[in-house]
């Protein structure tokens, strides 16, 4: 079955969220550090696979600080709460500080995802939201991002590489390219991320339905498992409720 996938900040006002039950999704996930008991029963009534982020580091956390994986693990233990049928781990870009100065960037992502997948119980899967570049063509993305997606895999169940065409300033042709590329890579099921507006939020918003739709066909063509469109809540503030269907329903 293609999974047909919404990633949900939780950042938005109740009626924000009324007609999540008549897109077509059958897979969400959720941001770990705005879910709660209230929120959790309405995902729960669409009989949906569920998946919840979690953002491992923060945006100043150091994964070589020895306190960062206690903290990443008080994360996980909130997610674990809500019965998820799966773990997403995000990492943020991080300068250089006295933790991590001198230390393989790479191995310390290493030794984490390994605690995590001995943490995490066997019957809810994890994934991750890697870097969308190939190693080939940007060295750094071992060096100072430390996602050597071949060696992380063997610690995940899935891998979601972050395929925001327009701003990583890729073709939409490499959302495909990409995806055969980490399946080739890792042997690990990809689903990829794609937007629905221009980012950051800075930006006047360009992205057109026509192009949004073809990125999403380009996004569930083998060997890709499906698609995860970001964002619900900027559907909601650009009201392209109506495209999101539409991208979702490529698959079918």
């Amino acid at each position: 079955m293609i999974i047909n996938s919404v990633f949900v900040a939780l950042w938005g006002r109740g009626e924000d969220y009324k007609d999540l039950d008549e897109i077509g999704a059958n897979h969400f996930i959720l941001s770990e550090s705005r879910i709660n008991r209230e929120n959790i029963k309405q995902f729960n009534k669409l009989k949906c696979k569920i998946g919840i982020c979690v953002d491992c580091f923060g945006e100043d956390g150091c994964p070589a600080n020895p306190a960062s994986f206690g903290k990443l693990r008080v994360k996980i233990d909130n997610a674990l709460k809500y019965k998820p049928n799966e773990i997403w781990l995000l990492a943020k870009v991080h300068k250089e500080c006295k933790f991590c100065i001198k230390k393989s960037r790479f191995k310390v992502l290493l030794n984490i995802a390994n605690k995590v997948r001995k943490y995490v119980p066997k019957n809810v899967e994890i994934g991750y939201f890697a870097v969308p570049f190939k190693h080939e063509e940007y060295s750094d993305l071992v060096t100072i991002l430390g996602q050597d997606h071949k060696l992380l895999a063997k610690y995940f169940d899935a891998i979601s590489p972050m395929l925001y065409h327009r701003m990583i300033k890729k073709p939409i042709s490499y959302i495909h390219e990409y995806v055969e590329y980490l399946y080739n890579l890792t042997n690990r099921p990809i689903m990829p991320i794609i937007q629905i507006k221009d980012m950051p939020d800075s930006l006047v918003d360009k992205l057109s339905r026509e192009e949004a739709l073809s990125a999403a066909k380009e996004a569930v063509k083998p060997p890709s498992k499906g698609v995860i469109i970001f964002l619900w809540e900027h559907a909601v503030e650009k009201n392209k409720i109506h495209l999101l269907e539409e991208m979702l329903r490529v698959s079918l």
